[in-house]
């Protein structure tokens, strides 16, 4: 599903591929919410900021906004309660990863949680 043809190092989700990657993140939410579990938010990416050697993918900002208009849409349709959380890069310094998708209304009304890890740089405002 990946430009590299491989899950490890980086590369980016094939546009062709949005809506079955929608589907497969809708498709663990039913698994794990039958087996009990109260899912809260899934995120689209781990670190979409990071090219590593292991399982990983790479996202932009206008990626993230293109396929939160195919995956928001999906999860409505499926039922899917739990909040989309993005963009959860390695660091503060890429939060601005989120603002595509933030400064349009069509697609800011899918994403429940603006997150990001702390292991680099430090908090500042984002221009959302």
């Amino acid at each position: 599903w990946k430009d590299n043809n491989n899950v490890n190092y980086g590369g980016h989700l094939l546009r062709q591929h949005y809506t079955d990657y929608a589907n497969y993140l809708a498709d663990y939410y039913s698994m794990v919410v039958n087996k009990g579990v109260n899912l809260f938010a899934i995120s689209m990416q781990n670190e979409p900021d990071m090219n590593v050697s292991y399982e990983s993918c790479l996202w932009d900002a206008q990626e993230f906004h293109d396929f939160i208009s195919v995956i928001g849409p999906i999860f409505n349709q499926r039922g899917v309660k739990a909040k989309i959380l993005l963009p959860e890069p390695s660091g503060w310094e890429n939060l601005y990863l989120v603002s595509n998708t933030m400064q349009d209304s069509n697609t800011a009304q899918y994403v429940g949680i603006i997150a990001t890890h702390a292991y680099g740089g430090s908090p500042s405002p984002v221009n959302l």
